[in-house]
């Protein structure tokens, strides 16, 4: 548990709360898929494409297993909070703590119990969120002033602080393992920053895992280079267009369907080896001592992987030959092979968290069978049945309850749709008692929710499972 009480300074941006023009989303942290059908059938298998692609890059790559403990940990630290207030202080529950923490140290003639109390509750609570938002910031390259500020040597700090967290949060619950602090800075910006377009984009895996999904969107050649003189591709498919790049630079012409072929896999294999980074409370053992910041941070391990393919000049051909490429890589730069991974993850006891069961599930299949989760439209791998049969029964106990045209299809069963609406509820509490002055209920849970209670009945029905949670409990700070 970090023991210092300064909280660093983070954005107010609700990830819940998206522009209302994105109407197709998938969510890691309550496990939604939203879809919007009212488009041509062509386009909705794209767009479902597209969403299943970011589902499938959560549940199976060690990146995907990372948010998910942030995920946890911090729903678990709100709930702690809370019933550190109901049962300990008796109290009402102050929101939004996060910035009445950062106000309350700047008043003066706090007595030393008041000031011994707030210190206690940013050390167990408020800083370990911010921390975590800051690195969720950080390793997804978001656009923000605080990714801009940050240095490695903090970003460092913040990591290992949060692991050593995770570790005694899950240590008694899941199966023993330590923390290895072993890595050190590079001396550079903590996000790396490409130039697509003479534009300047800071880079890191949400950029890796838009560009992964787009690619499966656009199941055909044809339509893939119509879009890359566009905006949309240079927003959406950055790292994309980076492989594009190179491999011009390197062969010096036009490109034809073999040659997009080739950037395809190759793409394909850089992207997930990215995101295959011994980072969090179960995969940080993972690392060597000889990594810096620049192997454990997506973007960094992208372009790394990517620099070493252009300089050996050596390309993926085949899909099949996409494991063996990834494995050279490692051996080149040191890094661990993603088969450790699957091997460590397919170990994980599932028993505790829905999130790691399906990892589990998802690590076993890609352990038998290398070119899963990739090429969901067999653009160029060859066919599977053995492969797709595992896939459609991974699916059928994995898949996300989905919002479709407004209206939530339930594929679970009601105590599966219990869990996912109450995990939903959690997330989105979490935010609002951290950062917002107002509590609303009744945005805690997807729109249009086709079951037989109404909204309203349904949220009294969550609070009922999770009294600590009923709005008499909590009081507003000015």
């Amino acid at each position: 548990m970090p023991n210092d009480t300064n909280i660093r300074d983070i954005e107010n941006i609700n990830p819940f709360i998206r522009p209302h023009h994105i109407t197709n989303w998938y969510d890691h942290r309550s496990d939604f898929i939203c879809l919007d059908m009212t488009s041509e059938r062509d386009i909705y298998a794209r767009i479902a494409a597209h969403e299943l692609s970011h589902f499938f890059l959560h549940s199976y790559t060690p990146y995907g297993l990372f948010l998910s403990e942030i995920a946890i940990t911090q729903s678990r630290l709100v709930r702690r909070y809370i019933n550190y207030y109901q049962h300990e202080i008796q109290k009402k529950i102050f929101f939004p703590i996060y910035f009445f923490a950062k106000g309350i140290k700047k008043l003066a003639g706090l007595t030393h119990v008041e000031k011994f109390e707030i210190n206690k509750l940013i050390r167990r609570y408020i800083k370990p969120w911010a921390d975590m938002c800051y690195l969720e910031n950080i390793f997804e390259g978001r656009n923000l002033l605080s990714v801009q500020k940050a240095n490695q040597d903090d970003a460092i700090k913040a990591l290992i602080a949060i692991e050593g967290m995770m570790f005694e949060e899950f240590n008694e619950l899941i199966k023993p393992i330590g923390v290895n602090t072993c890595f050190n800075s590079c001396g550079t910006s903590v996000c790396p920053v490409i130039n697509i377009k003479q534009r300047d984009y800071y880079f890191g895996a949400k950029h890796i895992i838009e560009s992964i999904a787009t690619n499966e969107e656009w199941i055909t050649h044809e339509s893939m280079k119509a879009l890359v003189g566009s905006q949309q591709l240079q927003v959406y498919a950055g790292p994309y267009l980076c492989v594009i790049d190179k491999y011009l630079k390197v062969h010096r012409g036009t490109l034809g369907n073999n040659d997009y072929k080739i950037i395809d896999n190759t793409f394909a294999a850089l992207a997930e080896l990215s995101l295959f980074t011994p980072i969090g409370y179960y995969y940080s053992p993972l690392r060597n001592a000889n990594m810096k910041w620049g192997d454990i941070h997506p973007g960094y391990r992208f372009l790394k992987a990517l620099d070493i393919t252009v300089k050996a000049n050596i390309w993926v051909l085949k899909s099949e030959d996409i494991a063996v490429f990834q494995g050279n890589i490692c051996d080149v730069l040191d890094w661990t092979r993603p088969e450790l991974f699957l091997e460590k993850g397919s170990e994980l006891d599932g028993k505790l968290f829905k999130e790691y069961k399906k990892h589990k599930a998802a690590c076993l299949i890609k352990l038998s069978h290398k070119e899963a989760f990739i090429d969901l439209e067999n653009k160029h791998r060859n066919s599977n049945k053995l492969l797709d049969e595992e896939i459609r029964y991974f699916l059928s106990h994995y898949l996300p309850n989905m919002i479709i045209d407004g209206e939530l299809r339930l594929l679970e069963s009601m105590d599966d749709v219990a869990y996912s609406l109450m995990n939903c509820f959690l997330n989105r509490f979490t935010w609002s008692i951290m950062m917002e002055s107002h509590i609303d209920y009744g945005e805690m849970l997807p729109k249009n929710i086709p079951l037989n209670q109404s909204r309203g009945e349904l949220i009294d029905m969550l609070l009922s499972r999770m009294p600590e949670f009923l709005p008499t409990n909590f009081e507003l700070l000015a």
